[in-house]
C-alpha cells in the first residue's frame, strides 16, 4: 500500500514526539512518585528503588504535600514510613537520619489518629525505646507522645487526679502552639474535661481549652476550639425521646418515623476520628448479627469535606444511612451535633423501640450486650454500660 508522501512526514513527525515523550515520562517518573496507572499488584506509592537517602527525603516532603483525600488512601502512609526506614537503614550522616526518624515517628502519628491500631501500637514502642534520648527534637517528639498517650487513656485515671492530668496540658500548650496533629488530644482533654465532678470547673475548663485550640492555624482545630469555647458539660439524654432530622449525604431528608419500632445506635463520627474508624468494625458486626431483628444505624458525619467523606464511604461499604450538612451548618456546626451539644466524637446514643434513648457511648462489647437485651425484649432498657473500653477506643478525635 503506498503512502501520501504527506502522509509519510507527519507520521514520522508524531513517532518522533511520541518518543520523545516517552523519554521525557521516564525522566520525569524517576524522580516522582509512583502513580495509580503502575503495576497495581504491589504498592503503587512506593519509592523507587536505588534512590539515595536526599532523593528519598525529599520524596518524603512531595508526599507529604499531598491532599489528605490521597494521603488516607491505602498503602500511602506505609509507602512514607518504608521511605524513612530506608533512610535510617542506608550508611548516610545522623543529621539525615535523625530527620528520618522524626518523620516516621510523625507518620505513624498521622495513621494511628486515623485508627490505625498497628501504627499506634509501633508508634508506641518506638517513643518507648527512644525516652533517654538526647537529641534536642526528638526528645521533644517524645514528650509530646507520651503526654497524649496520658490523656488517651484517661479513662483509668481517677475522677480526683483529672485535674493534675489537665494541669499538664495547660502546661504543655503554654510552651507549644496548637497545632493539627493535636487535635485527637484536644478532643480527649474534652473528655476529660466532661468527667470533671464541678460542672462550674467544667465550664471554665471548656472556655480555658477552647480559646487555646481556637488560636490554631489548623482549620479543624481551630473550629473545635472555638465550638467547646462556648461550651457547657453536656446533659444527659438518657430518658428522653430523641427526635432526628437532616440531610443525607446524598442530599435527600431522613425519614425519622420510619425507624420507628426499632432499636437505631445515632452515631456521631468523622472520616479523620481514627476511635471512629477503629469503632467501625465493631458496628458492621453488630449490624449484621442483629440487622434482621430490627438493629438499625445512623451516622452523624461531622466532616467537612464531602469528597473525602464519599470516597470513604465507597471504600468502607457501609450499609447504613449517614447525615452530612455543608455551607455553614458543615462540621462541628451541624445542626444536630449543635442539638445534641456534641463537644467530641465519638459519641453515640442507643435509642429502644419507643424513640427513646436509653443508653449513651456504648461501644465495643458493650454494645453487643445492650442490643441482645433491648432486641430480646422489646422495650426494655439494657444494663448499665460497663467501664470497660474496647483496647481500640483508647483515642478520641
Amino acid at each position: 500500500m503506498s503512502v501520501n508522501p504527506s502522509n509519510r512526514f507527519w507520521m514520522l513527525v508524531s513517532l518522533g514526539l511520541l518518543v520523545a515523550c516517552s523519554f521525557a515520562f521516564v525522566s520525569r517518573a524517576a524522580d516522582e512518585p509512583p502513580s495509580l496507572a503502575d503495576d497495581t499488584s504491589v504498592n503503587p506509592y512506593m519509592a523507587r528503588e536505588g534512590m539515595s537517602p536526599e532523593k528519598l527525603l525529599d520524596f518524603i516532603d512531595r508526599m507529604k504535600s499531598k491532599p489528605k483525600s490521597v494521603r488516607n488512601r491505602p498503602g500511602f502512609s506505609l509507602a512514607v514510613v518504608d521511605a524513612t526506614e530506608r533512610i535510617m537503614g542506608s550508611d548516610a550522616d545522623a543529621s539525615l537520619k535523625s530527620a528520618a526518624l522524626l518523620e516516621k515517628l510523625d507518620q505513624l502519628h498521622y495513621m494511628a489518629c486515623l485508627g490505625d491500631g498497628a501504627a499506634d501500637k509501633q508508634l508506641h514502642d518506638a517513643v518507648e525505646s527512644l525516652a533517654n534520648d538526647k537529641h534536642e527534637k526528638i526528645a521533644e517528639q517524645v514528650k509530646f507522645f507520651q503526654l497524649e498517650d496520658h490523656v488517651l487513656n484517661a479513662d483509668s485515671v481517677e475522677v480526683k487526679d483529672l485535674p493534675a492530668l489537665l494541669e499538664e496540658v495547660r502546661a504543655y500548650f503554654s510552651s507549644h502552639s496548637p497545632e493539627g496533629r493535636h487535635l485527637r488530644m484536644a478532643s480527649a482533654t474534652v473528655r476529660i474535661v466532661n468527667r470533671l465532678a464541678n460542672d462550674e470547673q467544667a465550664s471554665k475548663a471548656y472556655k480555658e481549652f477552647g480559646g487555646v485550640f481556637a488560636k490554631s492555624d489548623d482549620r479543624e482545630l481551630s473550629k473545635y476550639g472555638r465550638k467547646i469555647e462556648k461550651g457547657a458539660k453536656p446533659a444527659t439524654l438518657v430518658g428522653k425521646t430523641l427526635e432526628i432530622e437532616g440531610t443525607l449525604v446524598d442530599g435527600t431528608p431522613i425519614n425519622w418515623a420510619s425507624y420507628r419500632g426499632k432499636v437505631v445506635l445515632i452515631d456521631f463520627w468523622a472520616t479523620w476520628c481514627g476511635p471512629c474508624r477503629a469503632e467501625l468494625p465493631n458496628v458492621k458486626e453488630n449490624y449484621a448479627t442483629y440487622h434482621d431483628r430490627g438493629f438499625e444505624v445512623v451516622g452523624v458525619s461531622l466532616d467537612s469535606d464531602r469528597e473525602v467523606l464519599m470516597e470513604f464511604l465507597r471504600d468502607e461499604q457501609l450499609p447504613w444511612a449517614n447525615l452530612f450538612s455543608e455551607g455553614e451548618a458543615t462540621g462541628w456546626k451541624h445542626p444536630l451535633a449543635v442539638k445534641m451539644n456534641i463537644h467530641s466524637i465519638p459519641a453515640t446514643f442507643l435509642v429502644d423501640r419507643e424513640g427513646k434513648v436509653v443508653a449513651e457511648n456504648v461501644r465495643g462489647p458493650a454494645l453487643g450486650k445492650a442490643l441482645e437485651q433491648l432486641l430480646a425484649a422489646p422495650g426494655a432498657a439494657p444494663a448499665p454500660a460497663e467501664e470497660e473500653k474496647p483496647a481500640e477506643d483508647k483515642e478520641e478525635k
